[in-house]
């Protein structure tokens, strides 16, 4: 009769996972660097690319997310001013004036929301890095 031993199968499945990340980090990274106190092998990820992420795609994406937050609301506030002045000119209801107003206040909370979604790709791109920084090129058992 075999007995059934959940640690041991525990211990398989993150021995495969262990497996597979070191493998995965070996492709991606350079394992020569060695801790200078440990001397151990660590992951080490070059610096001119982590500084050409950073300035040739997340640098541009974010300029880009800022200069549609400002179009959009100089846009929406010169909406406002010729809304402003139809109303007055044809004689519209004065509770009209807050149709732009409304919609500024719309628009700002869906494009923050939209610039928080960029920011936490941009965010798990260079973390990405920094994860598999922290685990171990060599696996011992």
């Amino acid at each position: 009769m075999h007995a059934y031993n959940p640690p041991l199968i525990w211990v398989i499945i993150d021995l495969a996972k262990v497996f597979v990340l070191a493998n995965f980090a070996k492709s991606k990274f350079d394992c020569t660097v060695r801790t200078p106190h440990a001397g151990k092998p660590e992951l080490h990820y070059p610096d001119w690319k982590r500084n050409a992420f950073r300035y040739f795609v997340s640098l541009p994406v974010i300029a880009l997310c800022l200069l549609v937050v400002a179009i959009s609301v100089f846009l929406i506030l010169e909406l406002q001013q010729w809304w402003d002045g139809v109303i007055a000119a044809r004689g519209y209801f004065e509770f009209l004036s807050f149709g732009p107003k409304i919609l500024l206040a719309v628009a700002i909370p869906v494009l923050d929301s939209a610039y928080s979604v960029v920011a936490l790709w941009l965010n798990d791109k260079g973390n990405v890095v920094k994860r598999h920084l922290t685990d171990s090129c060599t696996t011992t058992f």
